[in-house]
């Protein structure tokens, strides 16, 4: 009895050592300290997976050439599928049935998502946000990253969970050549040539920005009209 109480001691004094990186955990097996693995929770992924958290009034091309109008959308990034609020349910279609989405954001402004798969030469999955069409067509894609935890045990000090991040990349589309583009002020310039002066005038008259989106769209619609 003496041994097993003992034992219980031990066990408590290493309480903070029970468990490693090899899912071994201390145990007491017939009066004596042993170890045995246990599989470990799996860590928590937080933030959001969702291109939209809120659910934006939209209606859905398919592929097939039907129409699904006005529902409450959602576009979940990890599972590939746009969630559809119908009623009091969620129902479901994977995006590789969805051939364009338009939908409302809260601004009141819309915004048209294209599958990727519709644009020749350019080889990905998902969908580009059509910012601004014309004589160069400006895309947004979203990519959805895992951001892996940075959490030391012995210091206490970093994240613990993993995170779900967005990055946002974008494109220029001219002809059939798609290529992404830095948002730099030489580079955007370049591609605008011979109006190249022109676009930077009115970019210096208005103050825009070319990290501020709605900047940006307002500078490629305004060499888009030229």
């Amino acid at each position: 009895m003496k041994s097993i109480i003992s034992a219980v001691i031990i066990l408590l004094g290493l309480n903070c050592f029970a468990q490693d990186s090899n899912d071994q955990v201390t145990v007491i097996k017939g009066g004596s300290i042993q170890t045995m693995s246990i599989q470990s929770k799996p860590k928590e992924t937080k933030g959001s997976c969702y291109y939209n958290d809120e659910w934006y009034i939209g209606t859905i091309k398919l592929f097939s050439g039907e129409e699904i109008q006005s529902y409450p959308l959602k576009y979940d990034m990890k599972m590939n599928q746009i969630d559809i609020k119908v009623n009091e349910t969620v129902k479901i279609v994977s995006i590789g049935a969805v051939k364009e989405i338009t939908w409302i954001k809260p601004n009141g402004k819309a915004e048209v998502l294209k599958n990727i798969g519709t644009f020749k030469g350019f080889e990905g999955y998902g969908f580009f946000s059509l910012i601004s069409e014309g004589k160069i067509t400006l895309l947004k894609k979203t990519n959805l990253l895992i951001m892996e935890s940075n959490y030391n045990v012995t210091m206490d000090v970093g994240t613990k969970s993993d995170n779900y991040v967005k990055k946002d990349k974008y494109y220029v589309k001219t002809g059939d050549k798609i290529s992404e583009v830095k948002l730099k002020k030489k580079i955007i310039l370049k591609k605008f040539k011979e109006n190249a002066e022109k676009v930077e005038s009115y970019i210096t008259e208005n103050n825009l920005k070319l990290k501020d989106e709605n900047d940006l769209k307002q500078i490629f619609d305004f060499y888009n009209n030229l």
